[in-house]
């Protein structure tokens, strides 16, 4: 009888215990709580990299290449744990990818969950380098508090840093560009200006702060030396070119009237800036800074000859080709947003779109267009880049549609070569680029050993090698070696395998008390090796050499729940006594009613929970991108954009980069 009430019990326990983990939770709506979405890796468990699924529909098409992305959960300040359980380990902030979704790099760790945004290699002096905004963030994290421009050496290590914008305040994150020759490059701006508004649903005309917008060309070497400084508001992007009828509405605060989210420059000399709240492009001057023609919004200076040209809310502006009667532009348009910010403008899906400028007709055309895979809506974030120099209808084009990390990339025929996008919709990334990078990382692989069953000639337990190399790109080959002491001429070889994703793994048939790993390149030249390791645990008399595993060994690591217990306990004696016995018989029918009701409860919530979501929680493969609950407004946390420019926390010295 007991062992029936004991076994019924185990097995309403495990109802409960399956009940709780399949029903979704308050704090985990999407049911991902069981870091699944994640890469997991024994070697580095610090790095729990956001997982890509992949779909490739013509390799033979695909352009080589790494992945560039910043996959974020939220524009307000990440610290390591702030109660949702993917911030427990490192995932947000700067990772680079393979073409098979693999994860190459992950900053996360280093930067202790910090955003990053803008990942991209830029080529300085002629040595490639990376690119990227980190933002500020109010933790002890042994950094600087405030927003910065960071640049990394190929071996992953800070060699400079841009901590200020030329007319002070935090460094703004929307865009940076390094410019050919490397010499000079361009950063965004945003500071709290003074505006009279017009009047906002027919009551009196009131004045607030607006969020002004620029943008500053300045010397790499010297970036508090600004070779030129645009101001929107001075240069006449008047209030009423806004779209944004709930920024204007509201009566305390700044109104973000521009939202500026990047800037570019041809090869004549001139910029051009996107306004996402004005729906236009602006091209400016060199000489003076004054507008010299829009694209879009209310008081466009150009004939649209296709519909489907027409953009709302656009980002990512850049121009591929001009000349003394034409332009080229790219640009994401996200043809919807995120805030509700005027109800009028109709949404369509989001697209890329390539548009060819006549400057001397004012016409524009549209030459090719890029419609989101799945029909939806990226109502923010986003970016277009051209793949191979040269004429852009000839050249791929790689697209990141930004929300649950969603790529793409098209031929020069148009076609959809590659799709991926994170495994859950919990992440998402500002930008997405596609470049060839060679990483050679300070820091030694890692590895680890790890003793588990095995059933071959005559073993009964193996050795299992991990190994990874963060940021490494040119292993072709892992080498393993072994030995029972921790001498040189104590390591053999034990084997070889070909490098398998961020973390390879080889197993041994038995026992390897200490090893190490060494990387290969293609030429079989030796890049790096590991510390040796012990395999775990290290207890004495507990690990056999390799050349002697002994029936005994399946002691340590085949324990049932009959057998198993710690060591130096006694066996546990029967209770014979009669009182004894009725009350551990008391004990446990109270304990049996307390599983049984926990077990209800736990199918309770199984049939409440998991129905709903059935098909939606086993569906495989791509799945339609969910919206994100985060704004762009909420970025002003994680810059400091909300802080008075006086705000000296925000205000620290420049930091000059000057190449090497």
């Amino acid at each position: 009888m007991r062992s029936v009430v004991l076994w019924t019990s185990k097995a309403l326990a495990y109802a409960w215990t399956a009940g709780l983990t399949l029903a979704r939770s308050p704090v985990d709506p999407e049911g991902w709580e069981d870091g699944s979405d994640l890469h997991h890796f024994v070697t580095r468990p610090d790095l729990t990299a956001p997982r890509y699924n992949v779909a490739k529909y013509h390799p033979e098409s695909i352009a080589p290449g790494y992945w560039f992305v910043a996959p974020y959960s939220s524009l307000y300040d990440q610290p390591s744990f702030n109660g949702r359980k993917e911030h427990i380990s490192g995932q947000t902030g700067a990772h680079i990818y393979d073409a098979d979704g693999n994860l190459v790099w992950s900053a996360a760790s280093k930067y202790h969950n910090r955003n990053v945004f803008n990942l991209q290699p830029v080529n300085i002096n002629e040595t490639h380098q990376l690119a990227y905004h980190l933002a500020g963030s109010d933790s002890d994290d042994g950094y600087p508090k405030h927003s910065s421009q960071v640049f990394a050496d190929s071996s992953y290590e800070e060699v400079g840093r841009i901590n200020e914008a030329s007319r002070g305040g935090p460094v703004d994150f929307h865009a940076f560009k390094v410019l050919p020759g490397a010499e000079t490059a361009l950063i965004s701006s945003e500071w709290w200006d003074t505006g009279n508004l017009t009047q906002p649903d027919g009551q009196d005309p009131i004045e607030r702060p607006i969020l002004n917008a620029g943008f500053a060309e300045v010397k790499l070497n010297n970036p508090g030396e600004a070779l030129f400084q645009w101001d929107a508001y001075k240069s006449g992007l008047s209030l009423d070119e806004c779209y944004d009828e709930h920024g204007l509405n509201q009566q305390e605060g700044y109104w973000d009237y521009i939202h500026e989210n990047s800037v570019d420059k041809d090869s004549q000399g001139d910029y051009y800036v996107s306004a996402r709240h004005t729906n236009t492009i602006y091209k400016v001057s060199k000489d003076d800074g004054h507008i010299e023609w829009r694209l879009g919004g209310k008081r466009s200076d150009f004939k649209v000859l296709d519909p489907k040209l027409t953009f709302y809310w656009q980002h990512h502006v850049r121009v591929r080709s001009v000349n003394a009667s034409h332009t080229v532009l790219t640009v994401f348009d996200n043809a919807s947003e995120d805030q509700g910010r005027n109800s009028s403008i109709p949404e369509s899906a989001s697209a890329a779109k390539i548009i060819l400028l006549d400057t001397i007709n004012m016409e524009a055309s549209l030459l090719r267009y890029y419609d989101r895979p799945n029909g939806g809506k990226s109502r923010k974030l986003g970016d277009v880049q051209q793949l191979h120099e040269g004429d852009i209808m000839q050249s791929s084009i790689f697209v990141d549609w930004a929300e649950q990390g969603h790529i793409a990339e098209y031929d020069s025929e148009g076609r959809m070569v590659l799709e991926a996008q994170f495994a859950s919709p919990r992440m998402s990334t500002y930008r997405a680029y596609k470049f060839s990078w060679v990483g050679q990382p300070k820091e030694n692989p890692v590895c680890k050993l790890l003793p588990m069953n095995f059933a071959l000639k005559g073993h009964d337990v193996a050795t299992a090698f991990y190994v990874s190399w963060n940021g490494a790109t040119e292993v072709l080959t892992w080498e393993f070696y072994g030995g029972d002491e921790m001498t040189e001429e104590g390591f053999e070889k034990l084997g070889s395998t070909p490098k398998d994703g961020f973390e390879t793994t080889l197993v041994i048939p038995g026992i390897a008390k200490f090893g190490y790993a060494v990387a290969l390149d293609k030429d079989g030249k030796e890049l790096g090796r590991s510390e040796t390791m012990s395999l775990l645990p290290p207890q004495e008399d507990d690990l056999k050499p390799l050349s002697s595993v002994t029936p005994g060994i399946r002691k340590l690591v085949e324990q049932s729940d009959d057998t198993a217990k710690p060591y130096g306990s006694s066996p546990r004696k029967e209770v014979a006594s009669g009182n004894h016995s009725a009350l551990v018989e008391l004990l446990l029918t109270v304990g049996t009613f307390a599983v049984y009701a926990f077990a209800a409860f736990g199918v309770y919530s199984l049939v409440k929970m998991l129905l709903p979501s059935f098909t939606g929680r086993w569906q495989r493969g791509y799945k339609p991108l969910r919206e994100s609950k985060y704004s762009d407004e909420h970025v002003l946390e994680s810059t400091g954009r909300d802080r008075p420019a006086e705000d000296v926390a925000y205000r620290m010295s420049t930091e000059g980069y000057r190449p090497t």
